[in-house]
């Protein structure tokens, strides 16, 4: 499989990127296409339909391809883009004192073809926890401070279940039981 995370940290004037190897860089290609397969359909996968996962089906196969996050004076925007077309992309946020959020992204963009899509939310921050609304706000301060102690974990969802999870920040371990891939700094 190959994959990609390239990881966007913007706090204020300052931004930090990582792009990260693919698990697997080898292609291999015996058909004539481009896509790293050994088949002649345009998807990166060893069947004859085009919908990117290894069956004849038309499911959409679904994982995370990066993940942009950051933050301003007044609240935290995060960007998620995948390969395939998901139903539901949600945002979990944890904070080692206990408080966590869970936010539903908006679907901003697909291919026509369905092959990728783009998930978004901006969340203002508001400052008292009693008032922070999962999906409409955050009571995480947007901050250097609060950055380096959050854990987050982005996971993508079709038909009901959750096909992929990425996770990175402070304690990854604390999502350690959903099987995520992790992102590292």
């Amino acid at each position: 499989m190959r994959r990609s995370a390239i990881i966007c940290a913007v706090a204020l004037a300052a931004a930090a990127c990582l792009d990260e190897a693919p698990e697997d860089d080898t292609a291999r290609e015996a058909d004539g296409d481009t896509d790293g397969d050994t088949d002649t359909d345009t998807d990166a996968d060893a069947d004859s339909d085009a919908d990117g996962d290894v069956d004849t089906d038309t499911t959409i196969s679904l994982e995370v391809d990066h993940v942009t996050y950051g933050y301003d004076r007044h609240r935290w925007f995060y960007e998620i883009a995948n390969i395939g077309h998901a139903d539901a992309t949600i945002i979990d946020v944890y904070l080692p004192d206990g408080h966590s959020e869970r936010h539903s992204l908006v679907n901003t963009e697909v291919a026509d073809d369905g092959s990728w899509d783009l998930w978004a939310i901006e969340l203002p921050v508001v400052t008292d926890q009693a008032e922070q609304q999962d999906s409409v706000t955050t009571a995480y301060a947007p901050d250097a401070e609060t950055e380096c102690a959050l854990t987050w974990m982005v996971s993508v969802s079709q038909r009901g279940t959750v096909m992929d999870c990425a996770v990175w920040g402070a304690d990854p371990d604390q999502y350690a039981s959903f099987g995520c891939w992790e992102i590292r700094f």
